[in-house]
């Protein structure tokens, strides 16, 4: 009886540990900057392809920004960097969402949309390329009401936000 024992808490260890590692084994990874050897890149302007004024402006700063908070990569000049990130600003839009009883807009969506290029410049080869955007729905009036400059810049700062996440975490 006390082999029986013995035999059961062995089977219950070996499940304990086994577990952990056969989850372990499940799911997908990512490949990302610090495991392809970058450590740093280079932002240069933003082109802008739309109306809106100075909106590249806008999301060089936040993406630059962005990039500072995330702390994974060094900003450097071109000459040191091993990437270059290069965006253009290829839409701004404002549109309708929602409207009230008498059918006035209450309710809009900004959305900025970046044709972005992330480039190795050690291997002289483009590691990807992607139409980012970032977005936001706001009210025009009521307690949750916001300016369209306010919303842009919330757009923005969720572009930029959309913009490194994928620069960190590239496939």
């Amino acid at each position: 009886m006390n082999k029986q024992r013995l035999d059961w808490d062995a089977y219950k260890i070996l499940i304990v540990f086994l577990i952990p590692i056969v989850l372990a084994g499940c799911g997908y990874t990512t490949s990302t900057v610090k495991s392809a050897g970058i450590s740093s890149i280079y932002v240069p302007m933003f082109k802008n392809q739309t109306y809106e004024h100075n909106v590249h402006v806008t999301v060089t700063d936040a993406v630059i920004n962005e990039l500072i908070l995330d702390g994974n990569l060094r900003l450097l000049k071109h000459e040191e960097a091993d990437t270059i990130l290069e965006g253009k600003v290829i839409r701004y839009k404002t549109e309708p969402l929602g409207y009230d009883k008498n059918n006035d807009v209450e309710q809009y969506r900004v959305v900025v949309t970046t044709q972005v290029v992330f480039r190795n410049l050690k291997k002289d080869e483009i590691i990807w390329t992607q139409t980012i955007d970032g977005s936001i729905a706001y009210y025009t009036s009521g307690r949750l009401a916001m300016s369209e400059k306010a919303a842009t810049d919330e757009a923005i700062e969720n572009l930029a936000r959309n913009i490194v996440s994928e620069v960190i975490n590239f496939w």
